[in-house]
């Protein structure tokens, strides 16, 4: 029963488009250490929500507008960088979160060393598989961080349009 369900969830994975960031970095099935690390029920729910894209970034948001958005249309409406709001813009390329970034990125810099100069890629599966324990809650702190700054972003700017 094990084994199908196994097989049953690489083949979902490998035709997914929504688990297309999870995919990147969860190539095995097994039990991800930061569940047991971080105790707070919402940390660790928050960093799961992220990993499987279940997230207000509009990479998921477009997908349930109206018309479903086309994904190459789904852009963060603050940046100016003409990118797909998505996971990996997100954590490493979106200019809104430079300086939380940089703050988020020292401290790893000391578990994981020159994080910053690897290539997206590599840095997303070393900070999304992390067995380290203040790995894990810097990526959540970050995230978290991120998120209630674009929320703020976003009220800000509608109220500005209204």
């Amino acid at each position: 029963m094990k084994e199908k369900y196994i097989s049953f969830s690489r083949h979902s994975l490998e035709h997914s488009k929504k688990l297309e960031f999870f995919k990147v970095f969860k190539d095995e099935y097994s039990t991800s250490d930061y569940l047991h690390q971080l105790r707070n029920f919402n940390e660790r729910r928050n960093l799961a929500r992220f990993k499987i894209s279940n997230h207000n970034l509009m990479i998921k948001l477009g997908r349930y507008q109206t018309d479903q958005m086309p994904r190459e249309s789904r852009l963060y409406p603050l940046c100016k960088s003409n990118q797909v709001e998505n996971e990996t813009h997100f954590l490493f390329q979106c200019s809104k979160y430079s300086l939380q970034r940089q703050t988020f990125l020292n401290p790893i810099n000391e578990i994981i060393p020159d994080i910053e100069r690897k290539s997206t890629s590599q840095s997303k599966i070393l900070l999304m598989n992390s067995n380290a324990y203040h790995v894990n809650k810097l990526v959540m702190k970050f995230i978290s961080s991120c998120m209630n700054i674009r929320d703020t972003l976003l009220l800000s700017s509608e109220s500005d349009v209204t």
